[in-house]
């Protein structure tokens, strides 16, 4: 039902009845495990039960704490029970992320795991990228995997070329964009400057109503100081050609007027003439981008 909360669709009894199940259910493991944390209770009994409980609530950070001060102490007690605990321990966090795949407290878990030496990192990058094509803007995970990729010593150059795979897939994945604002050298050379925007002429000649591309290409275009009168044509030629063919394009024509800022802060050609160019883009898109109005007009007072 479209404008609807989900929240605000009655439940059936039956519904009414599942949640008070999984709240009793919730409140008797909880209250189980907490006694069991309060004395100190590290044994496979407590991993089990806390266990459940995790994976209820992946977000229950002191319980994942407990979690690993009795994983410490029973492979302290028994060496022999560390790849075993470990692998436990991955399946656990896993079932943890089904639930939530976004809970920093089940991705620490995960990266603590790691750290100890009980699973592999050529395996978790395995799994990282199976969990990529699942969900290939899924933060968390990105993260996780360059902290995989520099424990394994992958090179930037590799993690670059995953997430330009990633990138060909789906232009669109704001993820992997920003993955390369981590990896990508700085200052960017001149060279790398201008792959960068080849990729996103392509992104964006073929999706222009899409704001990934364009959020990175800000980004590009304000890694670049002092801007130059070359780079500045360059930039303002192909954006206007897209324009021509995409006149709807509102993040085409912001990124047109993003550029012709840089160039007045730049003091390049007729500062003047640039300005009211600008103002004209900016008032134009309180039309056409009418719940930003106050952004655009604000631009404007500041081109004064």
């Amino acid at each position: 039902m479209h404008g609807i909360r989900k929240s605000d669709v009655p439940k059936t009894p039956e519904e009414e009845a599942a949640v008070a199940e999984h709240v009793k259910q919730y409140k008797e493991i909880s209250s189980q495990v907490m006694a069991l944390k309060s004395a100190k209770q590290f044994d496979k009994h407590a991993l089990k039960l806390s266990g459940l409980l995790v994976v209820l609530n992946p977000e229950f950070w002191i319980i994942w704490a407990f979690r690993r001060d009795a994983i410490l102490h029973l492979v302290e007690s028994d060496s022999s029970l560390k790849q075993e605990l470990g692998e436990a321990e991955a399946k656990v966090t896993m079932e943890a992320l089904m639930k939530n795949p976004k809970s920093y407290s089940a991705w620490f878990q995960r990266q603590w795991i790691v750290d100890q030496g009980m699973v592999t990192v050529e395996k978790e990058l395995r799994l990282c990228d199976a969990l990529l094509n699942q969900d290939e803007r899924n933060f968390h995970c990105w993260n996780y995997r360059r902290y995989l990729s520099k424990l394994a010593n992958v090179s930037p150059q590799d993690t670059l070329g995953f997430t330009a795979s990633k990138i060909t897939q789906n232009f669109s994945n704001y993820a992997a964009l920003h993955q390369r604002t981590l990896l990508l050298p700085t200052p960017l050379t001149t060279e790398v400057l201008h792959e960068e925007i080849e990729m996103v002429m392509q992104a964006v000649f073929t999706e222009p109503y899409d704001q990934s591309n364009w959020f990175y290409y800000r980004w590009l275009v304000r890694s670049l100081n002092p801007l130059t009168e070359e780079f500045f044509v360059e930039q303002t030629s192909w954006i206007e050609s897209l324009i021509q063919e995409e006149p709807k394009a509102k993040f085409a024509w912001i990124m047109l007027a993003f550029v012709l800022e840089r160039a007045i802060d730049a003091q390049l050609q007729d500062t003047a003439a640039l300005s009211a160019r600008c103002k004209d883009i900016y008032v134009s898109l309180q039309t056409v981008d009418s719940d930003h109005e106050h952004y655009y007009k604000d631009r404007v007072a500041r081109l004064l």
